[in-house]
């Protein structure tokens, strides 16, 4: 699976000319999605999650010099998060704070009661991996949490959001953990 870029029409109703690839030939739960886009001082950000259902795991952010690439992945941004599942949220919208050079990752935290843990995390990406990879070393118990975290009934009446300021090193995009944060500490 491929996550492209592509220029649209005037009405912005259809895709025209050449599509530029970011991710080529994933598959899941590597495979990009939740992508959200913003620009700082001309370059261009992608963020995204893997295909993990309603389970969250590490975005990624790429970058580029033109909207249309090519892109450069950085990687995780979110440092200090141990539950390897970016604060237990997946980014949705980034909005420019105005006056300011912050910016702000608002995230969708799914199912607030079950948080991922690195654990549960290392044992979802190597049984979906293991598909397509027989190399993968994952027991049938794994495969059973696996399987029973994926598709068990999910309540999203209770979702909340994750707001974090994005902060950056030269052009590297990073987000950390704040319990409390204002505007005017950033920026």
């Amino acid at each position: 699976m491929d996550c492209i870029v592509c220029q649209l029409n005037a009405e912005f109703t259809a895709a025209e000319g050449e599509a530029v690839t970011i991710y080529q030939n994933i598959q899941p739960p590597f495979t990009r999605e939740g992508i959200s886009h913003m620009v700082r001082n001309g370059k261009h950000y992608v963020f995204s999650s893997g295909m993990t259902g309603y389970t969250p795991n590490p975005s990624e952010v790429a970058v580029s010099d033109d909207w249309m690439g090519p892109y450069e992945v950085q990687g995780n941004p979110h440092e200090n998060d141990t539950s390897s599942a970016s604060f237990n949220s997946q980014i949705s919208f980034i909005f420019k704070v105005e006056g300011k050079d912050l910016y702000v990752a608002v995230a969708d935290r799914w199912i607030p009661g079950d948080l991922m843990t690195a654990q549960k995390y290392d044992v979802i990406m190597r049984a979906i991996a293991q598909r397509s990879d027989k190399n993968i070393k994952v027991t049938r118990g794994e495969k059973m949490q696996m399987i029973k975290m994926m598709t068990r009934q999910v309540d999203t009446s209770m979702a909340d959001y994750v707001w974090l300021p994005i902060q950056f090193d030269g052009d590297v995009a990073k987000i950390e953990w704040h319990d409390k944060w204002r505007p005017e500490d950033f920026g």
